[in-house]
C-alpha cells in the first residue's frame, strides 16, 4: 500500500525536495508548489486527501496550521538548523564573506549560536530574528536592512524566506537557505513514523506491571484515567491493561509519566514496567522485562518497552513552574496549537482555579466544535501541556467524559 505525501514548497525548491521523498519506497509524491507562503493554507484545503504533509519550512507550515487547527493528518516541516546552516556558512566563507558579522532570520537563536560555538567562530556580532507566527515579511526585511546599515553593520544576510531574499538581495549580500537532502530525509522519516503510529495504535495492546510498597492506593484512579482495567498479578504486583492510544497520550508521546509522580505521593516505592505488543501476552512479556529494569534503577522508576525491544525511561513531567519559563511561541510550535488559543486556555485554567476540565469545557470556552476541541486537547497531552486525571460520569446514559488538567 502506497503513502501519498503532499509536498508544499516554493516553485524553485519543490523539485529537489520531491526527488528526495521519491527515494522512499512505497511513497507517492503530490507536488504542491506556491509563489507566496500564504498560499500554503489554500493548498491544504484543496488537497486534503493526502496521507501526510511535508512543508519546506516552518513559515509555510505556520501559515497553513493557523487556518487548519488541528491539521487534517500527519504533518511536519523541514528544519534548516544544524547541517543546513553549517553548509551555508561554509559556502559564504568560500565566497569571501565575513560570517562573524551576519544577520539570520527564522532560525532559533540557540541553534545559530550553538552552530557558531561548535565551529569556534565568535557570535557577538551575529544577529538573529527567530521565527514568530506574528511576524511579517516586512519586519524580516527591515531587520536585515537595519542590521546592515546600522553601526558595525553586518556583511551578509541569511534568510529562509524567498520574499525577503527578493527584496534585499540588491542591497545586502544575501543567501537564501535551501534544505539539504539529509534534512529532507529526517523530516520524511518523522512524518512516516507519525503516520505509522496513528494507523497502528488502535491495534496495539499496552500492559503495565506496577509494584508499590503500600497496596493499591491511587491505582484504580490511574487505570480509569487510561480507560483500562486493573487486576492483581502473581507476586503482589498489579496488572494494568489498556491500549497504546491512551498510553501514548498520557505519556506525552512516550516522554514522561505523570502517574508516576501521583503514585509516589501514596507510596515510597513505585516501580512501573510498561510493555507494548500486538497481543496481550506479548505486551505482558515486555512489561515484565520493563519492571525488572525499573527495579534495578531505583525506588521510583518507570520503564516503557516498545515492540521492537527498545526501552525508554519515563520520568515525572516538568511542573507548571518549569513550563512558565518557556515562551508561548515555543510551546505553540511544540504542540501545534496557535499562540492565541494557548492564551485563551491559560485564561480558562485561571478562571476555573486549576480544576479538571473536559473537552466540552474547552469547546465552549474557545467557541469551537467538540471534535476540534478533542483534537486540540490531544495535542496538548502529547506536548506535556495537559494530562488525564479521571472521568466525569454524565447525568444521562453515555460514555463518561475524560477529565484533563491543563499545565499551560
Amino acid at each position: 500500500m502506497s503513502t501519498t505525501i503532499g509536498v508544499i514548497a516554493p516553485h524553485d525548491l519543490i523539485t529537489g525536495i520531491a526527488a528526495v521523498v521519491r527515494e522512499q519506497p512505497g511513497t507517492v509524491v503530490m507536488e504542491l508548489p506556491y509563489a507566496d507562503d500564504g498560499e500554503a493554507r489554500e493548498l491544504v484545503t484543496k488537497h486534503a486527501d493526502v496521507d501526510g504533509w511535508l512543508f519546506s519550512g516552518i513559515v509555510p507550515y505556520a501559515a497553513a496550521a493557523a487556518a487548519h487547527e488541528p491539521f487534517p493528518g500527519p504533518v511536519t516541516y523541514i528544519e534548516y538548523s544544524g547541517p543546513t546552516l553549517a553548509q551555508a556558512l561554509l559556502l559564504l566563507t568560500q565566497r569571501g564573506h565575513d560570517i562573524s558579522r551576519i544577520s539570520v532570520d527564522t532560525l532559533p537563536t540557540d541553534d545559530v549560536t550553538q552552530t557558531y560555538a561548535e565551529a569556534g567562530i565568535p557570535a557577538s556580532d551575529v544577529h538573529v530574528l527567530p521565527f514568530s507566527a506574528d511576524a511579517s515579511v516586512a519586519e524580516a526585511i527591515e531587520f536585515h536592512r537595519s542590521r546592515h546599515t546600522g553601526p558595525g553593520g553586518t556583511h551578509v544576510a541569511i534568510t529562509c524566506i524567498s520574499a525577503v531574499h527578493a527584496a534585499i538581495a540588491d542591497e545586502v549580500p544575501t543567501l537564501r537557505l535551501a534544505p539539504l537532502a539529509a534534512s529532507v530525509r529526517i523530516a520524511l522519516r518523522q512524518l512516516l513514523l507519525a503516520g505509522s503510529n496513528q494507523l497502528a495504535e488502535d491495534a496495539q495492546v499496552a500492559v503495565g506491571m506496577i509494584q508499590t510498597s503500600g497496596g493499591d492506593a491511587g491505582l484504580a484512579a490511574e487505570a480509569a484515567a487510561l480507560g483500562g482495567s486493573l487486576a492483581t498479578a502473581v507476586g503482589g504486583s498489579h496488572l494494568l491493561i489498556t491500549t497504546r492510544g491512551p498510553l501514548y497520550a498520557a505519556t506525552s508521546g512516550f516522554t514522561s509519566l505523570p502517574m508516576l509522580g501521583r503514585l509516589a505521593d501514596h507510596h515510597d516505592v513505585v516501580r512501573i514496567g510498561l510493555g507494548l505488543g500486538d497481543t496481550a501476552a506479548a505486551a505482558e512479556t515486555r512489561a515484565r522485562h520493563a519492571l525488572a529494569r525499573a527495579r534495578v534503577l531505583g525506588d521510583v522508576r518507570a520503564i516503557l518497552s516498545l515492540r521492537d525491544g527498545t526501552d525508554m525511561l519515563l520520568d515525572v513531567p516538568a511542573t507548571r513552574s518549569a513550563m512558565d519559563t518557556i515562551s508561548l511561541p515555543v510551546l505553540a510550535r511544540r504542540v501545534g496549537v496557535s499562540v492565541p488559543r494557548l492564551r485563551a486556555l491559560q485564561r480558562l485554567r485561571e478562571a476555573t482555579d486549576d480544576e479538571a476540565l473536559t473537552t466540552r469545557d474547552v469547546a465552549d470556552h474557545l467557541g469551537i466544535q467538540l471534535r476540534t476541541a478533542h483534537q486540540i486537547v490531544q495535542r496538548l497531552e502529547r506536548g506535556g501541556l495537559a494530562e488525564r486525571t479521571g472521568h466525569l460520569n454524565p447525568e444521562r446514559a453515555g460514555r463518561p467524559h475524560t477529565l484533563y488538567r491543563l499545565i499551560v
